[in-house]
């Protein structure tokens, strides 16, 4: 299971991100974790998380080549 908070549905976890966001926290996105398969938030956009993952498999890969 995922340290993060999880969300049973793509509309609760969005709901909790409308309600963050009139708390004045920042616009946050929701996720389907491929780990735990529950939905997470998170305020990282598209692109920098597609980023952010491949950066992750490249390390994975080279800490499994030693």
């Amino acid at each position: 299971m995922c340290d993060r908070a999880c969300y049973e549905s793509r509309q609760e976890a969005r709901g909790q991100s409308r309600a963050y966001e009139r708390q004045g926290f920042r616009r946050m996105r929701a996720y389907s974790c491929p780990r735990c398969g529950y939905w997470h938030l998170t305020s990282m956009s598209r692109k920098r998380g597609k980023d952010a993952r491949k950066r992750g498999r490249a390390y994975r890969h080279r800490a499994d080549a030693r």
